[in-house]
C-alpha cells in the first residue's frame, strides 16, 4: 500500500468516527464544544464524503444537513452549530 492510500484511509477512518446520528461533529476527541454538528466543519466533511463515494459517509452528511436545516432560523440564517443531547438542544 503506498502512502497516498494509507493517508486516504486513514482520512476516511476519521470521518467514520465523527459521523454521528444527527450529522459529522467537529472533531472524534471526547471535548464536549465538539460533541457539536457544525456547519462549516460539517460541509467540508461532507464534500470529502461525497467525493468518497462511501453511502455511510454521505448519509452522514445528509444528517448534517438535515440537523442544519432543522434548526434554521425564521429568517433563513444557518446556525454555526447544534448540539443535541437526550435531554437537551442547544443552537449557536
Amino acid at each position: 500500500m503506498n502512502m497516498q492510500s494509507i493517508y486516504y484511509q486513514k482520512a476516511i477512518d476519521l470521518l467514520d468516527k465523527v459521523a454521528s446520528p444527527n450529522g459529522f461533529l467537529a472533531s472524534a476527541e471526547n471535548t464536549s464544544n465538539y460533541k457539536r454538528v457544525w456547519a462549516r466543519d460539517g460541509v467540508i466533511c461532507g464534500l470529502a464524503a461525497l467525493a468518497s463515494g462511501d453511502e455511510k459517509l454521505i448519509e452522514s452528511f445528509k444528517k448534517t444537513l438535515e440537523t442544519l436545516a432543522k434548526h434554521q432560523h425564521p429568517i433563513g440564517t444557518i446556525p454555526s452549530n447544534v448540539l443535541i443531547t437526550d435531554d437537551n438542544t442547544e443552537v449557536s
